[in-house]
């Protein structure tokens, strides 16, 4: 157990290499806002208070547990603002980021994760200055669609 804790805590921060047991089921990363799971919505709401990336705008991010091979699709809505989301390993490596692949203004990634363990979800702005309600969604892709 003590060796497991440790190895959490590096990979948390950033170190050495992930735990080989599973992640529990409620882990989330450092500077998430909380985590989501497979079929589930969640709302959020972006503000001017919220972490910012190099371009200046806000985002929140979200924690995923997934299973190696595991293809998810990724929903990020909004009447508020341009909708943008990214997809992180657990050292916040981008994997994968769409702008309007979900219609209009709405981002949709799809991707097949390459290893069990944590992901982060990034919800973002197009453009710095935008700010409002979302809906993020992950679903999961069935036959390799």
């Amino acid at each position: 157990m003590r060796v497991w804790v440790a190895a959490l805590a590096l990979a948390a921060a950033g170190c050495g290499s992930k735990p080989a047991m599973p992640y529990p089921s409620t882990y989330t990363l450092p500077g998430t806002v909380g985590q989501i799971m497979m079929g589930q919505s969640v709302s959020g709401q972006l503000s001017l208070g919220d972490p910012r990336l190099p371009d200046n705008s806000v985002y929140q991010a979200w924690t995923y547990i997934g299973a190696r091979g595991q293809r998810i699709r990724i929903d990020v809505t909004s009447s508020a603002f341009d909708a943008y989301a990214i997809l992180q390993d657990a050292s916040n490596k981008a994997l994968s980021h769409d702008d309007d692949s979900g219609g209009g203004t709405d981002a949709r990634i799809v991707f097949t994760l390459p290893a069990a363990g944590a992901y982060r979800i990034v919800v973002n702005t197009y453009r710095q200055g935008a700010y409002g309600p979302y809906t993020l969604t992950v679903r999961e892709v069935a036959g390799g669609k």
